[in-house]
């Protein structure tokens, strides 16, 4: 039945029922009005919108207004833009200029143990306090002034560790006293421990880890706390527990990177997956997906121009940690930071890691398989 015909059937059906209110003329009147409703349906896959519009507009307001409001719309696809191109865009915000765009998700790689962790909460650190200091020493600072939420998603370390990590940071130069740090964090810093993945097999399909993926309700209770913290930053630690599907699938991957980054759009909070590098080369595990949909990358490693000692040495020298944005979308690569100070990590100058890794190969040609000491050790109190 075509939509002008439903509409003339429940014109006809309402005029009746105005005349005589009988249980038959209820009966019809309802049957009309779904015949109506089926018809708008209908029109919503097939016609514009405008003719939709023209043929309600022969019903009386009142009944017209009934239908309106209950007509099914067919969902937006697509978000589109290109009416006017003249205005001159916002410039683009970071909250640390060149490594990480604010409300985009980014991934932070290494291998296990390397400190990526104690790192995120030294950012998680510097947002919260609004002291801007991430790394002491980097030339790029935070850029929030004012202290702001954060959420620390952990799988694997426990509350009384990340305040480990935080207690920890009175080591770093150029830092203010660590009582003064965590008085500056406050509350800001929420440390959560989610129960289950992020993104799981669908309800109704398969619950095979290769089928189609959707946010679990652990992913949905996570959004909604950061929304209610008004978050500018998620870490989530690590990208493994919280995405429960095969990682090496593309079509899969890239979902789930699609979704969080339109969430972190949408509420503006930036998303840091931390992650392990595979046994091979690769500096990430899983689909070339995952570096492809992050908008930066950044692999904390060792350096490999360190000689390695031969077999049956007593002491394998611990060759110099290195920071490298080894992805950046939109602006060029920032230059790498050499680090010191574990369990706090400082910036050094390049000449003066150039300088330790000389001694560390003269150390190593000697026979002697030690390193010289203070490259990677806590600074001076």
């Amino acid at each position: 039945m075509t939509l002008d015909a439903a509409l003339e059937r429940f014109r006809v059906a309402e005029a009746a029922s105005d005349i005589e209110a009988t249980d038959e003329a209820a009966r019809a009147r309802a049957e009309a009005r779904a015949a109506v409703m089926s018809a708008l349906a209908a029109a919503a896959e097939t016609t514009d919108k405008t003719d939709r519009d023209k043929a309600l507009a022969k019903l009386d307001p009142k009944a017209r207004a009934v239908f309106l409001e209950t007509a099914p719309e067919r969902p937006s696809l697509l978000d589109e833009a290109g009416d006017d191109w003249t205005p001159t865009p916002p410039a683009r915000e970071w909250l640390i200029p060149g490594w990480l765009p604010a409300a985009r998700v980014a991934m932070f790689t290494g291998e296990g143990s390397a400190g990526k962790s104690r790192l995120a909460v030294q950012v998680v650190a510097g947002i919260a306090s609004g002291n801007g200091i991430w790394l002491p020493g980097a030339r790029a600072r935070l850029t929030l002034t004012e202290p702001a939420a954060v959420v620390f998603a952990s799988w694997e370390d426990e509350p009384d560790q990340i305040g480990r990590m935080l207690h920890g940071m009175d080591g770093r130069d150029g830092d203010p006293d660590v009582g003064e740090l965590l008085r500056g964090i406050g509350n800001r810093l929420r440390y959560v421990a989610p129960h289950g993945s992020l993104w799981a097999p669908a309800r109704d399909g398969s619950r095979h880890t290769s089928t189609v993926g959707e946010l679990s309700d652990t992913g949905r209770a996570l959004r909604d706390y950061c929304e209610r913290w008004q978050a500018r930053l998620l870490v989530i630690d690590p990208r493994a527990a919280a995405f429960g599907l095969n990682e090496n699938d593309r079509a899969l991957v890239r979902a789930f990177m699609a979704d969080w980054d339109a969430w972190a759009r949408a509420v503006n909070c930036a998303v840091v997956l931390v992650t392990h590098p595979p046994k091979s080369e690769s500096a990430y595990s899983g689909s070339t997906d995952w570096h492809a949909a992050a908008r930066s990358v950044w692999e904390l490693a060792e350096t490999d121009t360190v000689p390695k000692p031969k077999t049956g040495r007593a002491h394998d020298p611990r060759p110099a940690m290195q920071l490298r944005c080894i992805k950046a979308s939109y602006k060029k690569r920032p230059a790498p930071y050499w680090l010191k100070g574990y369990p706090a990590w400082n910036v050094t100058p390049a000449e003066r890691a150039a300088e330790w890794l000389t001694q560390v190969a003269a150390a190593v040609v000697k026979g002697t398989g030690t390193a010289p000491g203070g490259f990677n050790e806590p600074p001076p109190r």
